[in-house]
Protein backbone atom coordinates (compact mmCIF):
# COMPACT_ATOMS: atom_id res chain seq x y z
CA UNK A 1 0.00 0.00 0.00
CA UNK A 2 1.22 3.54 -1.10
CA UNK A 3 -0.02 5.07 2.44
CA UNK A 4 1.60 2.56 5.02
CA UNK A 5 4.16 4.73 5.64
CA UNK A 6 1.19 6.41 8.34
CA UNK A 7 1.28 3.20 9.91
CA UNK A 8 5.00 3.01 10.57
CA UNK A 9 4.88 6.66 11.61
CA UNK A 10 2.22 5.73 14.33
CA UNK A 11 4.47 2.76 15.42
CA UNK A 12 7.28 5.34 15.70
CA UNK A 13 4.95 7.49 17.55
CA UNK A 14 3.96 5.37 20.07
CA UNK A 15 7.20 3.90 20.37
CA UNK A 16 8.58 6.70 21.73
CA UNK A 17 5.52 7.64 24.14
CA UNK A 18 5.72 3.90 25.78
CA UNK A 19 9.81 4.39 26.18
CA UNK A 20 8.63 8.01 27.70
CA UNK A 21 6.60 6.98 30.20
CA UNK A 22 3.23 8.32 28.07
CA UNK A 23 1.66 5.30 28.55
CA UNK A 24 -2.00 6.82 28.01
CA UNK A 25 -0.80 8.35 24.69
CA UNK A 26 0.95 5.13 23.49
CA UNK A 27 -2.87 3.49 23.68
CA UNK A 28 -4.49 6.16 21.65
CA UNK A 29 -1.32 5.80 19.19
CA UNK A 30 -2.02 2.02 18.98
CA UNK A 31 -5.89 2.94 18.38
CA UNK A 32 -5.12 5.03 15.56
CA UNK A 33 -3.41 2.79 14.13
CA UNK A 34 -6.22 0.53 14.53
CA UNK A 35 -8.52 3.15 12.74
CA UNK A 36 -5.84 3.55 10.11
CA UNK A 37 -5.19 -0.12 8.99
CA UNK A 38 -9.05 0.03 9.27
CA UNK A 39 -9.72 3.16 6.59
CA UNK A 40 -6.42 1.96 4.26
CA UNK A 41 -8.06 -1.03 3.58
CA UNK A 42 -11.05 0.39 2.74
CA UNK A 43 -13.28 -1.39 5.81
CA UNK A 44 -15.75 -0.25 8.09
CA UNK A 45 -13.36 1.78 10.72
CA UNK A 46 -16.71 2.06 13.18
CA UNK A 47 -16.76 -1.95 13.33
CA UNK A 48 -13.00 -2.64 12.63
CA UNK A 49 -11.82 -0.19 15.38
CA UNK A 50 -14.93 -1.46 17.59
CA UNK A 51 -16.29 2.44 17.81
CA UNK A 52 -19.47 4.06 17.26
CA UNK A 53 -19.94 6.81 14.77
CA UNK A 54 -19.98 10.16 16.23
CA UNK A 55 -23.07 11.79 16.92
CA UNK A 56 -23.36 14.75 15.23
CA UNK A 57 -24.53 17.83 17.75
CA UNK A 58 -28.15 19.31 16.84
CA UNK A 59 -27.80 22.73 15.65
CA UNK A 60 -30.97 24.79 16.48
Amino acid sequence: MADDWILEVLEDLSSFARLNGLNALARELDNAAVVAMAELSGRDVGLAAGFSKPKLAKRH
